[in-house]
């Protein structure tokens, strides 16, 4: 049922709905989840007994997502569409209609819009967002949310990160 494809550290890959995956993912928001496995989507614990013994409902799941399944799609990494700025590079890694995630590369202070909420991911050194007077320093691999009504925040002096 998977179709494997080597990855490689940067690779991304838009899985669309329907497609039967199994790897760490950013995802959008959506109300569609078919899971059929005997632990929890949430933390990965096994089911309790009782759980298990509820077999109705995990086969009422599993026609669910026969139902939704394409096993037509296939995904390939995707190169994203970079665009050059002084002192930046935003990676356009994925779009989709409801969302996008970019990769940013910058040398000198950038401004941030916030048209929407985002989600800030450092993946270098240690980054530090400026917004409403506010000061937020990340370490690698920790995450910012930043709210709408930010309107937009300064990111300092130079970094790397991921934009969702």
């Amino acid at each position: 049922m998977i179709h494997r494809v080597p990855v490689k550290a940067g690779d991304t890959f838009y899985v669309p709905g329907g497609m039967p995956h199994s790897f760490y993912e950013i995802e959008q928001t959506s109300n569609i989840q078919q899971h059929v496995m005997p632990w929890r989507m949430e933390d990965g614990t096994p089911l309790s007994r009782q759980e298990q013994e509820q077999e109705q409902e995990q086969e009422e799941n599993i026609d669910a997502l026969l139902t939704e399944l394409r096993p037509e799609l296939r995904c390939t990494p995707q190169p994203g569409l970079a665009l050059e700025a002084e002192g930046l590079t935003r990676l356009f890694c994925c779009t989709g209609p409801y969302f996008v995630l970019e990769r940013w590369r910058f040398s000198q202070l950038q401004r941030l819009h916030v048209s929407s909420a985002r989600i800030v991911t450092n993946i270098g050194d240690l980054l530090t967002v400026e917004a409403n007077g506010v000061s937020v320093t990340r370490k690698r691999t920790e995450s910012l949310l930043l709210p709408a009504a930010l309107k937009a925040a300064m990111l300092h002096d130079a970094g790397e990160l991921l934009i969702g």
